[in-house]
């Protein structure tokens, strides 16, 4: 997933004669990203796709508590990340066990910090496909590393599971996560992160379709729950980039 998206936004990146921007933005954001994903597996390994999505979606109420402290949004607003995190809460005591629970809030802490290091680099000036090719092809690495330590072969991957693989290689990180990439040098993390907010319902519903998933109904009105009080954190949004000039596209 990750070397497939990352070779595809340095085909464009390369395209477009933006090259790739290796530095420590992205070797951070990469590894971040990586454990992101490495954590919420082994949350999903061990309870529903909605508890554990549910869990890992609460990164845009850490990322508007910073925000809120570092004045790129309302402070007042950080009162209320109080209510998705109670929230969360109620989830872990609901069924889901301790371990799993702390994987996914772990994993939303890890891409809270891949989008604020990222934004951070947008702030500054940097490309988003140029960003999101070295991020990328970081976690590669990253991955690539961590399973060789293993001792398991990361190119070993039945012939059934590649097509899946690509899709989500070019679709949710080509496509996805350079979008929203692209986004944070012209609005807060705050903003572009809050879009991953129907994240939750939509797992269980593609769950429920495709595998026959049927999540508690304490999951459903808690995910509601934690979608509502994470949106009522974000909006209205009043805050301003901090962005003095347009970057480079």
């Amino acid at each position: 997933r990750f070397a497939v998206g990352g070779l595809a936004v340095a085909l464009v990146s390369r395209v477009r004669g933006s090259g790739v921007a290796l530095g420590a933005y992205t070797l951070a954001a990469g590894i971040l990203l990586y454990v992101h994903i490495l954590l919420w597996f082994y949350s999903l390994e061990a309870t529903t796709v909605l508890a554990s999505t549910v869990l890992v979606t609460t990164y845009p109420v850490f990322i508007a508590a910073f925000e809120a402290v570092q004045g790129e949004i309302p402070r007042w607003k950080a009162l209320l990340v109080a209510a998705p995190i109670a929230a969360a809460a109620a989830y872990s005591a609901n069924g889901v066990e301790a371990v799993p629970a702390a994987e996914a809030l772990l994993s939303s802490l890890s891409v809270a910090g891949y989008f604020l290091l990222l934004r951070r680099a947008r702030l500054q000036g940097l490309n988003a496909d140029s960003l999101a090719a070295a991020t990328y092809m970081t976690a590669a690495a990253a991955s690539t590393l961590h399973l060789s330590m293993l001792g398991e072969n990361p190119l070993m991957v039945k012939p059934a599971s590649i097509p899946y693989l690509v899709a989500l290689g070019l679709i949710p990180m080509a496509v996805g996560h350079t979008l929203l990439n692209y986004a944070l040098a012209y609005l807060p993390a705050t903003i572009v992160t809050s879009t991953v907010l129907t994240e939750p319902l939509g797992a269980a519903l593609l769950t429920r379709i495709l595998v026959g998933e049927t999540p508690p109904p304490a999951h459903i009105i808690l995910s509601l729950l934690l979608l509502a009080a994470t949106a009522a954190a974000l909006y209205p949004q009043t805050a301003t980039s901090r962005l003095a000039q347009r970057p480079s596209r």
